[in-house]
């Protein structure tokens, strides 16, 4: 979200006093998104705009919590749309198996899962893979939530930290 001045910017009012336009950057290349979709006022949520865009198949959308949608991750799986995301605490999931991980580096487990909570595994039918890595400055493990079946875990872990990227992007937007 870009904070603009609400009354020099009046299209972009939010609330009473302020102002915002976010930035949606649903799909992207290796170093900057290939689609930045500008909504003004600010008030809808990133996952709401989201729903409403389309992908190219083989697409791989980097997301953080905030886009937990597991219908959503359902409709993108059935277009061949990957996702990779931080997996929520309260997740309830079983494990249809296990694979291999480095002996050296940050990936603790690989596991693919089908969803088992009463709220998501109709949502989301699929299997789905769960990444913990080790997060090398704090300590504390990092989970990732992804339907990208076939790339290495370390390939996922990075993929994820890449996302930073645009938050950079943003932030520097931001302080313009």
């Amino acid at each position: 979200m870009i904070d603009l001045c609400a009354s020099v910017f009046d299209w972009a009012t939010y609330r009473r006093t302020k102002g915002a336009v976010k930035l949606q950057p649903p799909a992207g290349s290796r170093r900057l998104p290939a689609l930045l979709r500008g909504d003004h006022r600010g008030r809808r949520h990133e996952v709401t705009v989201a729903r409403t865009l389309t992908f190219p198949p083989g697409t791989i959308l980097v997301l953080d919590r905030g886009y937990v949608d597991f219908a959503w991750f359902a409709e993108l799986t059935r277009q061949g749309v990957f996702f990779v995301t931080r997996l929520k605490d309260n997740a309830v999931y079983a494990v249809l198996g296990t694979r291999d991980v480095p002996r050296r580096g940050p990936v603790v487990r690989d596991e693919l899962i089908t969803l088992t909570g009463v709220r998501t595994a109709a949502r989301c039918p699929y299997p789905l893979r769960v990444v913990e890595v080790t997060d090398p400055t704090s300590g504390d493990p990092l989970v990732f939530l992804t339907n990208q079946l076939t790339f290495g875990s370390t390939t996922i872990a990075r993929i994820y930290k890449d996302r930073w990227q645009i938050e950079l992007l943003f932030k520097a937007l931001n302080n313009t």
